[in-house]
């Protein structure tokens, strides 16, 4: 499996892909990962309530973004979520720390309804509104 990533150029597993592929701690297979897919341009375990651990290629940091703190209702495709905002926010600002901060809010109003009533209820106001505050908890740690 692992010889695919050098195909792709974002990679989203969930922490249990993570632990399903390397056992270990997400931070420990985020290294691995990195490791055997030198390529990819955008690792990034998602890690549910605890928001998002990452990494860019050629970069010496990871990068930790929270979850947005919002009223969990049902936390059904809050995973497929983050991925399409993920990609949303790749392709409109070609930058993978906002594609992160995409993916997170894109989540964030998943969680908050049930079936696409979270989503429905979003808008580009209200996203704008998570994304700001959400920038300044974006955390960067040595690989």
């Amino acid at each position: 499996m692992i010889e695919l990533l050098s195909g792709v150029d974002l990679f989203l597993p969930s922490r249990q892909d993570v632990v399903a592929i390397l056992p270990g701690e997400p931070l420990e297979g985020l290294s691995k990962l990195r490791a055997l897919a030198p390529g990819v341009t955008l690792i990034a375990i998602k890690c549910a309530a605890e928001g998002v651990i990452a990494h860019v290629a050629g970069a010496t940091e990871w990068v930790r973004i929270p979850a947005v703190q919002v009223t969990l209702v049902d936390a059904t495709g809050a995973g497929d979520a983050f991925s399409g905002g993920v990609l949303a926010g790749f392709v409109a600002k070609d930058d993978p720390i906002e594609a992160l901060l995409y993916g997170v809010v894109s989540a964030s109003f998943c969680v908050e309804g049930r079936d696409f009533a979270g989503l429905v209820a979003a808008t580009g106001e209200k996203a704008s509104d998570h994304v700001a505050p959400l920038r300044q908890l974006v955390e960067f740690q040595p690989m």
